[in-house]
């Protein structure tokens, strides 16, 4: 009897608080909902042909699918450079919503994917004009940087 009552006194002097404390952390530790959701799409091969470029039907030519221009990031998620430019990825994507398609392809999954367009450092993010040549950008490179490229070779304005 004097276990079962040891117990409760424990339990009750553990669980109590916690169940009165945690509700206001998890109210508190949330970030508010701005309604800026980040527009960066993961993307398989089968989206990838569907898309942006069917390389099976076409090898040899290079015909965009994408009806407006395309920015993708080609990433893993153990490298570290990779997770540094995730954010700005999902910041420009909102920056630029409607006006260009933002996904990310993760290496390790889609090889082929990274084969097709040569990748074999990351990261890298390849930058898809409608109805111009893909251009490559290698390594982590600063928000701006990304800005001038959507800006110059997608011709897109902020």
């Amino acid at each position: 009897m004097k276990r079962k009552n040891a117990i409760r006194l424990i339990l009750g002097s553990i669980l109590l608080p916690l169940l009165i404390i945690l509700p206001f952390g998890i109210m508190y530790s949330q970030k508010p909902d701005d309604g800026k959701k980040s527009q960066v799409l993961l993307m398989n091969k089968s989206s990838y042909i569907k898309m942006v470029y069917d390389y099976e039907k076409n090898p040899n030519t290079f015909i965009y699918k994408g009806n407006k221009p395309s920015v993708i990031d080609f990433y893993a998620d153990w490298c570290a450079p990779c997770r540094k430019i995730a954010p700005i990825m999902d910041e420009l994507s909102i920056l630029y919503k409607d006006r260009v398609n933002f996904y990310k392809v993760n290496v390790d999954f889609e090889k082929e994917l990274a084969s097709v367009h040569g990748v074999r450092n990351i990261p890298v993010v390849m930058l898809f004009p409608v109805g111009g040549e893909p251009q490559m950008a290698m390594g982590a490179l600063q928000k701006e940087q990304y800005i001038q490229f959507i800006e110059n070779i997608l011709t897109v304005k902020k």
